[in-house]
């Protein structure tokens, strides 16, 4: 039988064109996941122990500038994403060591790196030089150094923490 031309055709799961549009659509779905998924991933965060700043003057006055300029590194290294900073009370336990093993340090801390650092003083301020070391092998990655005005300490922690960030990601890009 014929259908008057006014009537509309009606929709058919048995057509061919109906399971080809389906497929498209599932198609699409399908990339628009996986898209998603892939550009909101993570990649799993490097864990890092800052360890205490080391005095190497000598002198007992300059164990709180030590301390100080730890927690600012510390901190402002806890600021950036994909670092994830391991327990600062359990690398207080390294406080005073000139040398700390870096290996034993970073697996009683379960971290993958660690950050150690020398301060000394100097005319009007004080060096800080800083290493960036792996936990596994205790090969240094990274070392630089700081001078810091008693009055920049918060600053050179930014510093430090953008330039370790830095060397991170290309470690890990």
């Amino acid at each position: 039988t014929a259908r008057p031309k006014h009537e509309p055709e009606r929709w058919r799961w048995s057509q061919p064109r109906t399971w080809t549009a389906v497929a498209a659509l599932a198609a699409l779905a399908a990339t628009c996941g996986y898209f998603a998924t892939k550009s909101a991933w993570v990649a799993r965060p490097v864990t890092l122990a800052v360890l205490p700043f080391a005095n190497i003057a000598g002198d007992s006055a300059l164990d709180y500038v030590a301390d100080g300029l730890t927690d600012e590194v510390a901190s402002a290294l806890g600021r950036v994403p994909g670092i994830l900073i391991k327990s600062r009370t359990g690398a207080r336990r390294y406080r005073g060591q000139l040398t700390p093993d870096v290996t034993e340090a970073g697996a009683r801390l379960k971290a993958e790196y660690l950050m150690t650092a020398a301060v000394r003083q100097e005319q009007g301020g004080w060096i800080l030089s800083a290493y960036l070391e792996r936990g596994a092998d205790a090969a240094t990655l990274w070392d630089s150094t700081f001078h810091v005005s008693p009055n920049e300490q918060v600053a050179i922690a930014d510093s430090i923490a953008g330039s370790l960030a830095a060397r991170l990601r290309r470690l890990f890009p």
